[in-house]
């Protein structure tokens, strides 16, 4: 069973809803190049205890979007097509794993800008899967 960021990354990409994310150059797992812009970066995150046969899994992911020099606009529209299109995505088989549900749990939260005031926005996700 893969890493739930790598899964949903894979999603990302291969989404067809316009987002235009490709892994490797706008799109990462874990952590970005800092000369990279604007891009989506999928973090795995704490989520809910496991099942005691660990059969079924209650996982989080987090999206931190990175946008332009002092490009907040645009940085926060990209990761709310991203929300708009991941919420409520159900019965999913990515990699071999049924992704029962991705789900938000938190708005779009500002964390401010980075040392080259590039925009910085995150995004939560709760995620149902079973192997």
């Amino acid at each position: 069973m893969n890493a739930s960021s790598v899964d949903i990354a894979e999603l990302l990409e291969t989404s067809g809803a316009g987002l235009n994310l490709t892994i490797g150059t706008n799109l990462f797992v874990d952590t970005s190049p800092s000369t990279v812009d604007k891009c989506t970066t999928v973090i795995d995150s704490p989520g809910l205890n496991p099942e005691l046969n660990y059969v079924y899994e209650r996982v989080g992911i987090q999206l931190l979007q990175r946008g332009k020099k002092y490009g907040y606009v645009d940085a926060y529209n990209k990761l709310h097509a991203i929300k708009t299109y991941l919420h409520g995505k159900n019965d999913l088989t990515l990699s071999g794993t049924r992704y029962i549900i991705i789900y938000v749990v938190s708005d779009i939260l500002s964390l401010g800008y980075d040392d080259n005031n590039r925009p910085l926005l995150s995004c939560n996700f709760r995620i149902h899967r079973t192997g």
